[in-house]
Parts: C-alpha cells; structure tokens; sequence
C-alpha cells in the first residue's frame, strides 16, 4: 500500500514538472530517489542549444532563412526538451542503479583490471572508465542491450508522444507567430529600393513535416539518454560497495 502511495506521488511530481514547469517539483524526486537509493550526483548530458538549432537547420534545408528559423524553433522548445531529458535520466539512472545482475558482473570487470585499493579512489576510477578496452566494450554491450529494450518500450513510447502532443505540438504549430522575419533591401530595376522579407511563413504541410522530424529527434534523443543514464548508474552502486 505504502509503495502504490510513493508511486502515486512520484507520478505527480514527475506531471508537474513535464507539464506546468514546477521545479520544486524535480527537487523532490531527486530527493525521494536520493532517500530509497543512496544515490549519487546526478549530471545529464543534456542536448545543447547549438546542436538541437543545428538539427532543425538540417530538417530546412533548402529554405531560404533557415538559420534564423532554426534559432526561433530551437529557442522556442530547447527548455521543453531538456526538461524531459532530465525526467527521463532519472528513470535511466534509477534503472541502472537497482540492476543487481549487472551490478555485479561490472564490479567482476573493475576487480580484474583495477588494484582493490584504487576502486576506493573514485576520482581516478571515472578518469579511467573511458580508457579502458575491457569495460568499454562492456559499456557498449550494456547500452545496446538496454537501447534495444528501451526502442520496444510501449511505455516510452507513450511518454514521448504524449509529451511531443501536449507541449511540443501547440509550439510548433504556432511558429509563424514567433518567427523573426528579417527585412533586407533590394536595388529595383528602377534603382528604387525594396525592401523584402528573408524569411517567408512556413505552410502547414512545412510544420507537419517538421513537427514529425522534431518527434523522430526527441525519440532518439530519449533513447540516448537514457542509455547514458544506465550505465552511470551501474556504475555508481558498484562504486557504493567501495565507500
């Protein structure tokens, strides 16, 4: 009864902070899952700015003005998509951090290529994490096996495309209003000057298509970081054998 209750909670928590942007609601989870775990620090990768506006440049191209159509889109839902990256990370990290079977067969490959005694030095364990060939393969073979999970996950799927629906959508379908049309002045036949309009509103059948390419880039984005997320915390209950 008392685990329906926290999970009730923590469904409320996580629609407060996708939905209404409540950040003292993410500060709890954080701190439900710090308490139930022990857990460490949590650090996403998230999704910068600049490689988010570049994507969308990639999905106009052939558009006159598509760099500063790329900026007001990736200005416009950049904050959205991090948002859900951090949600997602949570889940990710969780995950990894209560995979026993995993758990131990990464503590296997850190006593086989670590001396005991710089396990208990955790600093230089991250240093050497993505140095060595043994755990990076065991990394690489984690993650797939994870990615290929999480890409048949009903539920994620779920998420995504209710998320992409209910906050993403509304945006994008509504670029025009938030388009930053630049003015540039031609030279008329008549030496007169004209001015005109760099970047032309997108047709409806142009945000369709790029409210599609946005979904299919948050679709993997998710898969991504949650792949990252795993691991970490594979990595973090192995290290909190040592502490």
């Amino acid at each position: 009864m008392l685990a329906n209750s926290n999970r009730d909670v923590s469904n409320s928590l996580k629609r407060k902070f996708l939905y209404d942007k409540d950040l003292n609601s993410i500060h709890l989870l954080i701190d439900i899952l710090k308490t139930e775990d022990s857990i460490g620090s949590i650090s996403p990768n998230y999704t910068s700015l600049r490689d988010f506006k570049k994507y969308i440049k990639r999905s106009l191209r052939g558009r006159e003005g598509k760099d500063l159509a790329a900026k007001n889109i990736g200005e416009l839902i950049h904050d959205d998509l991090n948002r859900l990256e951090l949600l997602l990370y949570l889940e990710g990290y969780k995950a990894g951090y209560r995979s026993t079977k995993y758990v131990n067969l990464i503590e296997k490959s850190f006593l086989n290529n670590f001396e005991i005694v710089s396990i208990y030095s955790q600093d230089r364990i991250y240093k050497e994490l993505n140095k060595n060939p043994d755990l990076i393969n065991l990394k690489t073979k984690l993650q797939n096996k994870f990615k290929r999970e999480m890409k048949m996950s009903l539920g994620l799927e779920k998420l995504v495309k209710s998320y992409s629906r209910r906050v993403i959508k509304p945006k994008i379908f509504s670029i025009n209003k938030n388009l930053d049309r630049q003015v540039k002045m031609y030279e008329g036949s008549d030496g007169k000057a004209i001015l005109k309009y760099e970047n032309r509103l997108f047709k409806k059948s142009e945000i369709t298509s790029l409210y599609r390419s946005i979904i299919k880039f948050i679709s993997e984005d998710s898969i991504r970081i949650l792949a990252d997320a795993y691991w970490n915390g594979l990595i973090e209950k192995v290290l909190r054998r040592y502490r």
